[in-house]
């Protein structure tokens, strides 16, 4: 069941999606009327509920892994999630997902070149047991990332009103 946020809830998670290094006080004075202690208390409980993750984002590109490609592997049947596990371990994968029901795995991977990706797709995914097909596409340039996403309105639960 979706959890609801209200206007504050919502103010907190845009500006922590801008800057994930504010402070509690730099949120309260941003948003006014409300103490860091409150936005302490509302972050604690956005984590707790799963809404909120703050954590870095490391940039494969800035460590000399500028290639990076988007990878999806067909199955055997039944497969998916054993080959989804096998492969997340794998240094070069950046996200791994598997829908079972179609016996596929969405693999993310970067590598320092071409003739690396490739080799890791040859070595490693096409040899991994349970893997009928892959195939690649090089990611092209990011023009929104998951962490540009904005919150839908329909998410935030109206303020309450009095009849």
């Amino acid at each position: 069941m979706a959890q609801p946020l209200d206007q504050i809830d919502l103010q907190i998670l845009h500006l922590l999606s801008r800057d994930g290094r504010m402070s509690c006080s730099e949120i309260a004075r941003s948003i006014g009327h409300i103490t860091a202690r409150s936005i302490r208390y509302r972050l604690e409980r956005l984590r707790t509920k799963g809404i909120l993750r703050v954590q870095g984002q490391v940039m494969p590109g800035a460590l000399g892994f500028p290639v990076t490609a988007l990878i999806l592997v067909y199955t055997e049947p039944g497969k998916a999630a054993h080959v989804a596990r096998k492969l997340e371990s794998c240094p070069a994968v950046t996200f791994a997902a598997c829908q079972q029901e179609d016996n596929l795995v969405f693999l993310q991977a970067a590598a320092s070149d071409l003739p690396a990706l490739d080799s890791f797709i040859c070595e490693q995914v096409e040899k991994t047991e349970g893997v009928q097909q892959v195939t690649r596409t090089i990611n092209p340039e990011i023009i929104k990332d998951p962490s540009a996403w904005q919150i839908p309105e329909q998410a935030v639960t109206p303020p309450f009103t009095s009849s």
